[in-house]
């Protein structure tokens, strides 16, 4: 799937007047950009998101949008565990998002019970807290579900999904590359996964226990959110796990 791409985009635009004018659905052909950065510096990776934005012809899809951010928080560990999105991305987008987007809020749902103790532990561990706090950027406690159906997935005919993500107009998928027992690797699809509330990704690996059962949910999920909405997903590589 070409939205598991490094610091990639999903999108499908057809380009008459807006650039980013939503089709709904996953293309196998959209196009996404790939940039080596060496560091975390917060102003590279800055320009990097920029251009890319740039040269895939999406630089306005954020203009008076709603924009859920929604990193990987999997572990309550530091940065230098390189086991979650790097601060230095988050803060990277963040700053573009607050020159055009009319709301902006990160969410997340780690594993464990989806409450507000919890996201404040996984906010502060991940450092998450310290950007959201500098940029006066609002963090998600609103620990609300909603059940969807995904009539036409091939696996997953229904799943609970929080809220801020199904409110928002534009979904930026700030996912971390890293291998993933079951998965193999863990990419911007796999961090949709996050969607799912608490501890019901426990109950979600039940239902699908066999990896190919479990790969087919991602995938509907996924094309559940590309088809609901305009998706950026930028992939945190500079260091993987």
């Amino acid at each position: 799937n070409r939205r598991d791409k490094p610091q990639g985009i999903g999108r499908r635009a057809l380009r008459r007047g807006m650039s980013h004018t939503f089709t709904p659905g996953v293309d196998p052909d959209e196009a996404v950009a790939l940039n080596r950065v060496a560091d975390y510096d917060i102003d590279a990776v800055e320009a990097v998101i920029r251009s890319q934005l740039a040269s895939l012809g999406i630089a306005d899809m954020f203009d008076g949008k709603r924009v859920a951010v929604k990193p990987n928080l999997i572990i309550r560990k530091s940065p230098e565990a390189a086991a979650t999105t790097h601060p230095a991305v988050l803060e990277a987008m963040l700053r573009i998002l607050k020159e055009s987007a009319a709301e902006i809020i990160i969410a997340e749902s780690p594993p464990g019970i989806y409450s507000e103790q919890a996201l404040k532990s996984f906010y502060n561990a991940c450092g998450v807290t310290e950007v959201a706090g500098k940029l006066g950027i609002k963090l998600n406690f609103d620990t609300s579900i909603r059940s969807v159906r995904l009539p036409d997935a091939r696996t997953a005919r229904g799943l609970e999904l929080i809220c801020p993500i199904l409110d928002a107009d534009v979904i930026v998928n700030l996912a971390k590359l890293k291998t993933h027992t079951l998965t193999k690797f863990s990419g911007a699809v796999k961090n949709y996964f996050g969607t799912v509330p608490g501890i019901q990704k426990v109950e979600t690996h039940a239902r699908f226990p066999d990896y190919n059962d479990f790969g087919s949910m991602l995938t509907d999920l996924c094309a559940y959110h590309a088809g609901s909405k305009p998706t950026f997903n930028l992939l945190d590589g500079i260091i993987a796990m």
